[in-house]
C-alpha cells in the first residue's frame, strides 16, 4: 500500500473533485485498489458496490485519523 498515493487521492476527493461525483468515485476505487481492500471482489471496471463504497469511506476516515496522511 502506497500511503502517499492514498493521501493524494483523499486530497483530490476533499478539494479538487468536490461537485464531480464521477471523479470522487474513481478516486475511491483507486484507494480500494491500492490498499487491496477487496481482493478479487474489486470490480475491474472501476466501480464500487454501495457496501464497498461505505467500506472505503470508513477506510478514509481511519486513514485520516491515523495521521499517516500527515507524515512525509
Amino acid at each position: 500500500m502506497n500511503h502517499d498515493y492514498i493521501a493524494e487521492q483523499i486530497a483530490r476527493i476533499e478539494n479538487r473533485y468536490q461537485g464531480n461525483q464521477q471523479l470522487v468515485e474513481n478516486s475511491c476505487w483507486r484507494i480500494a485498489s491500492n490498499a487491496d481492500l477487496f481482493g478479487t471482489q474489486l470490480n475491474l471496471n472501476g466501480t464500487l458496490t454501495p457496501t464497498q463504497q461505505q467500506q472505503v469511506d470508513q477506510f478514509i476516515n481511519n486513514f485520516k485519523a491515523s495521521g499517516i496522511d500527515k507524515q512525509s
